[in-house]
């Protein structure tokens, strides 16, 4: 029965927050930049700006003030950004559930070490599959299949 109780209860916290507009999860494409060329991608034009660190962490401000409790920040590739991790510092520091989608040619252990400190809560590496030349041919760029599996 304390499931069933529970169930409800966050299904009445997910109504109320859906009548009252507020964002509990958010999606955020941290940077149009990416270095892969991926058949599938919907980010066809990688050439608008970023925001600054400055514009990022107000949007972090609004996003507390909004309620939102969840962000998953993807991009382009969001460590392609000099102050990404700054970013996703930030947004730990305000005590979001963070998640990262990237295809993790730049986790190496230190990156990886960084992450775990800062306690985000899943990195969702991109492998289309198990045979490197499959993946490589929808990234267009070789041997980009082994850098993905390598930060896994």
């Amino acid at each position: 029965m304390g499931e069933l109780s529970a169930q409800n209860e966050w299904s009445g916290f997910v109504k109320a927050a859906m009548a009252q507009n507020i964002p509990l999860n958010v999606h955020w494409d941290l940077t149009w930049r990416c270095d892969h060329k991926c058949v599938h991608c919907y980010l066809t034009d990688r050439k608008r700006d970023d925001l600054s660190l400055e514009e990022a962490i107000t949007v972090l401000d609004q996003l507390v003030d909004a309620g939102t409790l969840s962000l998953l920040i993807s991009g382009g590739d969001p460590f392609l950004r000099p102050d990404g991790i700054d970013i996703i510092r930030a947004a730990r520091e305000r005590h979001f559930d963070v998640r990262i989608n990237t295809h993790g040619n730049f986790i190496d252990d230190e990156l990886a070490d960084t992450l775990a400190e800062i306690g985000i809560a899943k990195v969702s590496i991109s492998v289309y599959s198990a045979n490197p030349e499959h993946h490589d041919a929808v990234t267009l760029i070789p041997g980009s299949h082994s850098k993905s599996i390598a930060a896994g």
